[in-house]
Parts: C-alpha cells; sequence; structure tokens
C-alpha cells in the first residue's frame, strides 16, 4: 500500500524499555473482544502479516479466528475456490467484490466479515477466552468505516507496505503453475497488479481512508 496509508494499530509502536506492547495492551483488554483487519496490494503479504498476528494473539490469551473475505465472497457468489492459485481465480474474486460494492454499497463485503464475526461468536461461552477476529483483507474505505464505526476502539487497521517488485516475485511463485511461462506470465501479472491498483485507487472502491 502507499506510504501515506496510516498504520492504525497503537498496541504495535515500540516499547522505551524492550516489553511486549501487543502482549501487554491485549491483556488490558482482556474482557474485550477484538477485530484487525490486513489491508494491502495483491502480493503485499496480507495473508502472511494476518497469520502472524493470529499467533500473536493467541500466545497473549486470546481465541483467534481468521476470517479471509475471498472465501466469504466465493461462498457468497456460489462458486468453488480450487486448490491450486490461479490469476483466472484471483480476478473472478475481484469481479465479485466490484459487484457486490456497486449493487449493495462500499461496505457490503466487510458486511459479510462481520456476518461471520457474529456467527462465530455465538459458538463461544461467557466464561470462554476473549475473541480476537483478524479479517484478510480490506480494499474499500466503507469496509474500514462499518468496522469501525461497530467496534469502536476495538478495532485496528494494518496497512502492509511491499515494493512493486516484491510483489510481483511473489506472485510469479503465487502462479507457478500457470500454463503461461516466462515473459507471458509476467504479462499477465503486470495486468493483475494494475487491475489491483485501480480497484484500489478508482472510483467505487480505493484505498481504506484516514482517520
Amino acid at each position: 500500500m502507499p506510504s501515506s496509508l496510516p498504520i492504525r494499530l497503537p498496541i504495535a509502536q515500540a516499547s522505551p524499555d524492550g516489553s511486549d506492547l501487543l502482549r501487554e495492551r491485549l491483556r488490558a483488554k482482556e474482557s474485550d473482544d477484538l477485530v484487525f483487519a490486513v489491508t494491502g496490494y495483491v502480493g503485499s503479504g496480507t495473508s502472511w502479516v494476518a497469520q502472524g498476528l493470529i499467533e500473536k494473539v493467541k500466545e497473549a490469551g486470546f481465541q483467534p479466528y481468521e476470517i479471509k473475505l475471498s472465501d466469504l465472497l466465493a461462498e457468497c457468489r456460489s462458486f468453488q475456490r480450487s486448490s491450486a492459485k490461479s490469476i483466472d481465480e484471483t480476478i473472478k474474486l475481484q469481479d465479485a467484490g466490484k459487484d457486490l460494492r456497486t449493487m449493495y454499497g462500499g461496505s457490503m463485503v466487510a458486511g459479510l466479515g462481520i456476518r461471520k464475526i457474529q456467527e462465530e461468536r455465538k459458538k463461544f461461552r461467557d466464561d470462554d477466552a476473549p475473541c480476537a477476529f483478524v479479517i484478510d483483507s480490506l480494499k474499500h474505505p466503507a469496509e474500514v468505516e462499518v468496522l469501525r464505526s461497530i467496534y469502536g476502539q476495538s478495532f485496528y487497521l494494518i496497512g502492509v507496505v511491499c515494493n512493486e517488485d516484491t510483489r510481483k516475485a511473489r506472485l510469479k511463485l503465487k502462479f507457478k503453475t500457470e500454463p503461461e511461462k516466462g515473459t507471458l506470465l509476467e504479462h499477465r501479472i503486470v495486468a493483475l497488479m494494475a487491475r489491483d491498483r485501480e480497484e484500489e485507487e478508482g472510483p467505487g472502491s480505493g484505498r481504506p481512508v484516514p482517520g
């Protein structure tokens, strides 16, 4: 994501005495559930960051739950995801998100995540450990707004920043089973990255809003 995107994660600030602020801040909120959301351009490593965050909140005594919006989009649009990563499937998921936002408003995809949070929270008893929900990943400013309005100070947005060359290299590895090879594969990846950038910056989508 562009460097101008603020990272709204005060619990990740450096500690002057070297203590584990993430653990301390989470334990200070041990009676509350937390909701984290990760955002970034395709290939930036949002899923890797989400997995790392899940491990951290688990160590801090929270019950972690990952919410992958791509899986919810596929379920909503009734198409099966393949085990092999493909460019065509990524485009299909992008189109699904864009269509839902066009039909129902910019926060619709986040609404799928909120519904999932509510469903999962009902499974826990009052005496269970507090939950930490990690959403991977947001694309639209309205998604941030609705999550912030619902969860308030318990919501944290994390922007994942990664340079273009690294993202391209990661996508080449991710899509190594594509029938296109060499230059043809690189052209498709560049086109996918441009498409993703347009989705984040164009009208009706866009990078998460500051604030």
